[in-house]
């Protein structure tokens, strides 16, 4: 279960930060190109947003049943879920990661809806919305044990690392043979 939707999170969350890095960085810049880039990745980038989305909701469940030891039944009392989100450090990062998803899903429809569809300032707040989603990663991973800012600086730079070298390889793969 855990492993499964930590799996799809990061996957998911990877794939996004990256495949809109290489869009707004990697390829050609012209608003023209932008246009086309953003149009043909729509079906990518809302994939990935519920994939993140998904795994966000489903891993307080996990949590939660990992934190009190009951069985899948009795886990979904309201009560245990606020013990979850309210006393222990998954839950605050938890309920930063749910605010960031709505933010991430309001900035896309304002991107996709705007008149200046290939407008690069548009398209940086979903970025900027993914890159603290992984922020937030690194604040529950196994980086964030030792509750130093060192090893959750290096952890959160790896995962910017892997995501851009993911996007740069869907980029290639999905948005090249388009053009």
């Amino acid at each position: 279960d855990l492993i499964g939707t930590y799996w799809i999170e990061y996957m998911s969350l990877l794939l996004f930060v990256g495949l809109l890095f290489f869009s707004l960085f990697i390829y050609k810049n012209d608003q023209k190109n932008r246009t086309n880039v953003f149009k043909n990745t729509k079906v990518l980038l809302l994939i990935f947003y519920f994939g993140i989305l998904f795994s966000v909701l489903f891993s307080l469940l996990i949590e939660t049943k990992n934190y009190t030891n009951e069985s899948w039944q009795v886990i979904f009392h309201k009560d245990l879920l606020l013990e979850t989100m309210n006393s222990t450090k998954f839950g605050s990062v938890w309920i930063i990661q749910l605010l960031l998803l709505i933010i991430l899903a309001n900035s896309l429809y304002m991107a996709w809806r705007s008149e200046q569809k290939s407008s690069f300032y548009w398209w940086l707040s979903p970025l900027l919305m993914g890159i603290f989603l992984l922020i937030s990663k690194a604040f529950i991973g196994h980086a964030s044990m030792q509750n130093e800012f060192l090893p959750i600086f290096f952890d959160t730079i790896h995962l910017l690392a892997v995501s851009i070298w993911l996007g740069g390889l869907i980029g290639i793969s999905y948005i090249l043979p388009k053009t």
